[in-house]
């Protein structure tokens, strides 16, 4: 069974959704990411201490774990994006299938449609 043209529309939309708020959380993670590490020069420039080495360590800790969810977030678009893709191959192909079958159906091309024929001596 094939998908209308207007619920493929409607799953676009909501893959291309999914896929800028990805992006956008991304890029607001990166924003936030420089923030903290223009914080992390500045802190090492003027608390050299153990207690500032901890604290550039935490910050440290912390940036690699934003980089790993970004590139979880990047994972996650591109299997989006190849979803997407898949989607709607496979709801074309549904809709050129039905769309096919109907054009054997107008020229008598169908079993049941052959049948109806014969049986009304056309």
């Amino acid at each position: 069974m094939s998908t209308p043209a207007g619920r493929q529309q409607s799953s676009t939309a909501t893959y291309s959704q999914a896929i800028r708020n990805l992006e956008h959380a991304r890029t607001r993670m990166s924003t936030i990411q420089q923030q903290v590490q223009e914080a992390k020069t500045t802190l090492q420039a003027h608390y050299q201490g153990p207690d500032g080495q901890a604290y550039s360590q935490v910050m440290d800790t912390w940036l690699g774990e934003v980089d790993r969810i970004k590139s979880t977030c990047e994972a996650m678009e591109n299997q989006l994006g190849n979803s997407m893709r898949s989607s709607n191959a496979a709801q074309s192909h549904g809709l050129d299938a039905v769309v096919g079958q109907g054009r054997l159906s107008a020229l008598g091309g169908s079993v049941a449609g052959g049948a109806y024929a014969a049986m009304n001596g056309n």
